[in-house]
């Protein structure tokens, strides 16, 4: 497969490359969602969505209790089955924990991917140029961390930094800018969110 990292410059590209591929959920070849990891950052990039707004790289978290699983009868911890059970999840759905809660369900199963080059890895990689930008979900969450850290400056160190390894508040602006200033902003919800904290 030819190098196209030259070609784009997306949301994280320097996470969000070949090489962190963990798996996907859905159909290999019918626009999967694909997953990434790297130490203790983790990510997904959303192809198709009944929602356009959960369409694209998701930002970027860092927590060092994120895994994924399938939910089956192996799983027996009583707080993570209670969990499960009050989000409806279903046998075999995914689920990803992080932060010592399930933050994320799918309803299809989680397939791995092992590591190394090989064909599934380089059709799942296709997403990474597909879809360069933020979703727009991600740009409002970014946005509310944004202005929860400036009203609150220890919610930044506390929870921002953390969470999802901004060193500064300026980064984080970057970060929302550049994603501003790529994305269609033509959408009528998120002109409505952006008129609503136009303090930003």
């Amino acid at each position: 497969m030819c190098n196209l990292s030259g070609l784009i410059m997306g949301y994280r590209d320097d996470f969000y490359i070949p090489e962190n591929i963990t798996g996907y959920t859905g159909s290999a070849m019918s626009n999967p969602t694909v997953y990434f990891e790297y130490q203790c950052f983790f990510g997904r990039i959303t192809q198709h969505y009944h929602r356009a707004d959960n369409i694209g790289r998701s930002l970027v978290g860092c927590s060092n209790d994120h895994y994924i699983a399938n939910y089956s009868k192996a799983i027996t911890d009583p707080e993570i089955l209670r969990e499960l059970y009050l989000n409806k999840a279903e046998y075999g759905g995914m689920f990803e924990f992080y932060n010592g809660a399930i933050q994320h369900i799918s309803r299809t199963s989680f397939t791995p991917i092992k590591k190394g080059h090989s064909q599934i890895r380089s059709s799942l990689s296709l997403a990474i140029y597909a879809f360069p930008n933020m979703k727009f979900k991600s740009i409002k969450d970014c946005i509310n961390l944004y202005l929860n850290s400036r009203k609150d400056n220890d919610y930044f160190f506390n929870w921002v930094k953390p969470n999802f390894a901004y060193n500064t508040l300026e980064a984080l602006k970057r970060d929302i800018s550049k994603a501003c200033g790529e994305k269609d902003m033509r959408s009528k919800d998120m002109k409505a969110f952006l008129d609503r904290h136009s303090s930003f």
